[in-house]
């Protein structure tokens, strides 16, 4: 039929009551009838919308039929809803969608009860997509970096990130990869900044959406630092419950020591030093009459760390 819309055909069937006059000529001149049944195809063409992107919510709905005396749609599987009852051999209006994939079916019906079931998919995408926040929160960066940003048709993500000493350089996230949360998505990515240790970058994150919408973060400056904290020294002495732990670090962006009994009842992670003394860190708890296995991890301002365990027996 020449439409480029899929459509799928119910033939129905119409009986017309055709009058055929004799050829011959008859002494009572009678009218003789004869039942003729004829299939009717029924035709509709939806000219819009059409399988493309729209920056509008308002969206041109145009169905052209050969007498349908209803018309319905359904949108993305939705129960259908009646848009034309009666007279529906021309539908022209605009309908308001929401942003995102949308797959409308529009149901033709007949008056003999033919239905022609005509789909079409399109996309609309109104909004620019908006940044959220990015990752590291901190003055200092390991390689780790993320994105939390809103948009329902993201298309493709870009980290930047470099300076002029000792060069740029730009990867492309997976968005196949990205966590889809209620209201946007989180992106996270881990490159490798060994070539930038101790140096300062610039980094900011590209986002292109599919109605072609680009939009960039703030450049944000940090150091680098990609060297674990260095633990020179540990030791603990016990007095009776009482235990005291010493420790020499060797770093030079220290941000804290962590450590958790995991013999407890219900271990959790607890501050034991928040600054260094001339690269010491010292503390003394109180335990409970029973073994115990103590982790330390102590980090620096780029989230770098180094770990270390500990055993040891209360009576």
């Amino acid at each position: 039929m020449g439409f480029n819309i899929k459509n799928k055909i119910l033939l129905f069937e119409m009986v017309f009551v055709v009058i055929l006059l004799s050829m011959n000529v008859m002494a009572d001149s009678s009218i003789k009838t004869q039942g003729v049944r004829v299939f009717v195809i029924p035709v509709v063409n939806m000219t819009t919308p059409f399988d493309k992107v729209y920056t509008s919510r308002q969206i041109p709905l145009n169905v052209i039929t050969n007498g349908a005396i209803e018309l319905r749609y359904s949108d993305n599987n939705a129960n259908f809803r009646t848009m034309c009852r009666r007279s529906c051999s021309k539908f022209v209006t605009n309908k308001p969608f929401e942003d995102g994939k949308h797959s409308l079916i529009v149901q033709s019906i007949f008056e003999e009860g033919g239905i022609v079931l005509t789909s079409v998919n399109f996309t609309v995408d109104t909004k620019k997509p908006i940044m959220r926040k990015t990752y590291p929160l901190s003055d200092f960066a390991n390689g780790s970096f993320a994105l939390e940003f809103e948009e329902v048709n993201p298309v493709a993500l870009v980290l930047n990130y470099g300076n002029n000493q000792t060069g740029y350089e730009n990867v492309s996230l997976n968005l196949a990869h990205c966590t889809k949360q209620k209201y946007y998505f989180y992106c996270s990515v881990s490159v490798n900044l060994s070539k930038y240790d101790q140096q300062s970058i610039l980094y900011w994150f590209d986002i292109q959406d599919i109605a072609n919408n680009r939009v960039q973060t703030k450049i944000k400056y940090i150091g680098v630092d990609f060297v674990k904290p260095i633990i020179n020294s540990f030791n603990y002495t016990l007095n009776k419950n009482k235990v005291s732990f010493i420790m020499n670090i060797s770093e030079k962006n220290f941000y804290e020591v962590l450590y958790i009994d995991h013999s407890s009842l219900f271990p959790k992670w607890s501050i034991f030093c928040s600054k260094l003394d001339k690269g010491i860190c010292q503390g003394s708890k109180t335990f409970l009459t029973k073994e115990h296995e103590i982790e330390f991890n102590i980090l620096d301002k780029a989230g770098n760390s180094a770990e270390r365990d500990v055993s040891f027996s209360i009576n």
